[in-house]
């Protein structure tokens, strides 16, 4: 850049003056009122000879995610600046790098009609991966760690024999009804529409999921296969608000898997936008939902590529980030 040359520019410098210029360059959050995109929103006299500070929103900055780059300039000399606002025509110069917006995720729905089918005298149940029960036990292929999603309703007082796992993380999310647990974790526990319970399974637990109630129970089982491994069995409950919103299942202290999923409910009332870090999948919860990739139906699934994921309709969805 040409230095200012005497009487030119704005705020130019005194005949014969010469400035050593520094800049230092923080993003702080801002909370005064929206600023046009790319203009300075605040500059102020030096507090002391030759220092000013200024604050420029970057272009392209959208309303939810700008925070406005906070510049001191200072320089230093015989010379005073004729004007404070030749510190904001300096410090906006090298402001070249914008918030990076997220691209829209890639979706692809995979109709409920297209899961196998198992049924039973006391379980409905449909895979979305690898098969757990019935004549296709173990066929099918998981999404990188997604080895298991079953979407299950259980009859009236009804409920699997009791069984072992081993280095697993099952997640269970029951949509309607109340789950019954038996065995090594968490004996009699109940987990009611909108909560969840986490098994680790580590190195080894028995027991039986079921209903036992007059009433059907519908739920989702996952198994996500986890990065670390080894230790005893740990059980993990959550259950979520009743209002609507994007709500954490899993994958924080409170429900730590041992891998890098996240799993979300996912209320939409108009327009939701998530966002996707990598791989993931959508189910279909209620209601009819727009994806970029169709509409997704109560009991569909959808593989998401990564990126922002907007969702439009009335529904409700759990979104599995596998990260």
């Amino acid at each position: 850049m040409r230095p200012a040359r005497p009487g030119r520019g704005p705020g130019a410098l005194a005949s014969g003056a010469r400035r050593a210029v520094s800049i230092d360059r923080q993003v702080r959050p801002w909370a005064g009122p929206e600023p046009s995109l790319g203009r300075s929103v605040g500059a102020r006299a030096p507090a002391q000879d030759g220092v000013f500070r200024t604050r420029v929103m970057p272009h392209g900055a959208g309303r939810a995610t700008a925070s406005p780059v906070t510049f001191t300039l200072t320089l230093s000399g015989p010379r005073r600046l004729a004007s404070p606002w030749l510190a904001c025509w300096l410090a906006a110069v090298p402001l070249c790098a914008c918030p990076k917006r997220e691209p829209p995720a890639m979706t692809t729905v995979r109709p409920a009609a297209s899961f196998p089918l198992t049924t039973l005298p006391w379980l409905s149940l449909k895979d979305h991966f690898v098969a757990t029960v019935g004549p296709g036990a173990g066929q099918g292929q998981p999404l990188g760690p997604l080895l298991v999603l079953a979407d299950a309703t259980f009859a009236a007082r009804s409920r699997f024999p009791l069984h072992a796992h081993r280095e697993l993380e099952i997640l269970s999310v029951v949509l309607d009804g109340e789950l019954s647990h038996h065995g090594d974790q968490a004996d009699g526990s109940v987990v009611r529409a909108r909560g969840a319970q986490l098994i680790s399974a580590r190195d080894g637990m028995r027991h039986a999921e079921g209903n036992d109630t007059d009433a059907p129970v519908h739920m989702l089982q996952i198994w996500l296969e986890p990065t670390t491994h080894g230790g005893p069995a740990t059980a993990f409950a959550r259950q979520l608000p009743r209002t609507p919103g994007v709500h954490l299942v899993a994958g924080d202290e409170g429900m730590p898997l041992r891998c890098a999923a996240k799993v979300w409910w996912v209320d939409v009332q108009g327009t939701r936008t998530v966002t996707a870090r990598g791989q993931g999948y959508l189910v279909g919860l209620s209601g009819r939902l727009q994806t970029p990739g169709g509409a997704l139906l109560s009991g569909d699934g959808a593989t998401v590529g990564p990126g922002a994921l907007t969702l439009e309709g009335e529904g409700a969805a759990l979104f599995i980030d596998l990260g």
